[in-house]
């Protein structure tokens, strides 16, 4: 008997315990959906055009605008940098957003509100069930945060962090995401930010033949983790740009044994990323 009211005591706790928890998640998603009906109750001509605005500067098409312009009238080395960073920032978005597959407000019956500019969302195959991190907040912060990290200036931290703010409550003003997706993509940003402080010096320090092994496995590894298709753009673009970084920074020490080396290795990246983009696509057995 004492064993067995142990046994309903502990299932009973169990069950108080459950329902906590749901009654916590309902809470947390019942004031997700009153801070969105907030913003988007603001809705009106004037601040939709400047919401437009906001929501180009956090777009993949204004990303190839102003990378390539720090690439080519700020600095190259700074500009190869803010690329590295910012793809790595995309990759682990889309990854999260495969993972967790979280639906859009947009995409939940019932929920009375009105989205702006949907088709700013519409960029993979899983929408409307890639709502979590959200990507316009997570890649504006990487961007505006890295520059600001590497300027490092008081007015420029304000200024940037302003419109890193601006962009994320542009997507709640949209309505095209819940309030926790631009909470987490800030962080995540931040995060990568915060990594790369620590391991950017490590990684400069590194012999010649040990970037060019970085340089393989990083991708390779990526391919492992992230298998979707959509993901094969990024990694196509790291092994690129691992690339040329390495033959550039190769040719310019003079060094032809290396660079041989790098070629082989090439080769070998080469294919093996044939080889996984056709297992992943399901044409290999």
């Amino acid at each position: 008997m004492l064993i067995q009211y142990a046994c309903l005591q502990e299932n009973n706790y169990n069950n108080r315990d459950k329902i906590v928890i749901v009654k916590g998640e309902n809470f947390l998603r019942e004031l997700e959906i009153e801070i969105l009906r907030f913003f988007t109750g603001l809705q009106q001509p004037g601040l939709d055009q400047f919401a437009w605005i906001l929501t180009f500067l956090g777009d993949e098409t204004f990303y190839f605008i102003i990378i390539p312009f720090v690439y080519w009238c700020v600095s190259k080395a700074f500009g190869i940098r803010l690329l590295y960073v910012f793809l790595i920032s995309v990759y682990i978005n889309a990854w999260l957003k495969t993972l967790f597959a979280v639906t859009r407000p947009v995409g939940v019956e019932g929920l009375n509100i009105s989205a702006l500019y949907v088709e700013s969302a519409e960029v993979g195959t899983r929408f409307p069930h890639d709502s979590f991190p959200s990507g316009h907040a997570q890649g504006s912060a990487t961007l505006w945060g890295f520059i600001a990290y590497r300027l490092n200036r008081p007015r420029v931290w304000i200024v940037l962090g302003i419109l890193v703010a601006l962009i994320a409550l542009a997507r709640l003003y949209t309505g095209v995401h819940w309030p926790s997706d631009i909470i987490a993509g800030v962080a995540i940003a931040a995060a990568i930010i915060t990594v790369y402080h620590f391991v950017e010096k490590k990684i400069t320090a590194l012999p010649e033949k040990g970037k060019i092994a970085l340089a393989v496995l990083v991708p390779l590894i990526m391919v492992l983790l992230f298998t979707d298709p959509e993901a094969s753009v990024m990694q196509a673009f790291f092994w690129g740009l691992g690339l040329v970084f390495l033959r550039k920074t190769i040719c310019r020490n003079g060094n032809s044994s290396i660079l041989a080396e790098a070629d082989c290795c090439l080769c070998i990246r080469g294919c093996s990323y044939l080889w996984f983009t056709d297992w992943t696509k399901g044409s290999v057995p």
